[in-house]
């Protein structure tokens, strides 16, 4: 039986599974949708240990998401973050998902895996832009979102040794679960949205 969102990214069959660009264009209207309903919603953001498993450190902001703030897989210049210059090494870098706020300057950056890629391509690119941004005075977050399935077993050691903030799918399913947008998919999508085994600590 499945128990977690990788199952529900493979498909039916890995060659005729849908591509990250459809996921990232379902996330990106989950979030206009949340962002626009005014409901309550509880997406957490965790860390992640390798003995100690994850844990809550803060909840995903939807406030001030919309499709004028919210980007996917934008090009990167200068001009987006109204600067004089913009290093030519980070114009190879187009993240899944930008969301700008201009008033206060906050760019949150989304990188999002289902099956058969890595964050490693491009974290340490991420962590040279987020800096320059943070330099230029921008407040800058990095997220990740993956399944607590996620395949890549090499990820999760990065994770935890670099401290990197993720969200999982999972969460976001059972979200969507109780949302309009359950009406995309065929089926129920509770069997791909369960709890991961290890321990799930709340923030203190």
């Amino acid at each position: 039986m499945p128990n977690n969102a990788t199952y529900l990214f493979e498909g039916q069959a890995r060659h005729t599974r849908n591509s990250e660009s459809w996921w990232r264009a379902f996330f990106s209207q989950y979030l206009i949708y949340r962002a626009r309903a005014g409901e309550c919603c509880d997406l957490p953001v965790y860390t992640y240990s390798v003995s100690g498993g994850y844990r809550t450190v803060s909840r995903f902001p939807f406030d001030g998401i919309s499709y004028n703030t919210l980007f996917v897989e934008p090009h990167l210049t200068r001009f987006t973050f109204g600067l004089p210059a913009w290093p030519k090494g980070f114009v190879r870098l187009r993240p899944d998902i930008l969301v700008l706020r201009p008033t206060p300057r906050a760019a949150t950056f989304v990188e999002l895996k289902t099956i058969g890629a890595s964050i490693k391509k491009s974290i340490s690119l991420y962590s040279e832009i987020c800096k320059h941004l943070a330099d230029n005075s921008w407040s800058v977050d990095l997220l990740h979102l993956l399944s607590h399935g996620h395949e890549t077993a090499s990820d999760r050691v990065l994770i935890a040794q670099m401290g990197l903030r993720i969200m999982l799918w999972e969460d976001v399913l059972r979200d969507v679960h109780k949302t309009p947008l359950a009406q995309l998919f065929d089926f129920d999508l509770s069997p791909y949205a369960s709890a991961p085994e290890e321990p799930v600590d709340e923030a203190t």
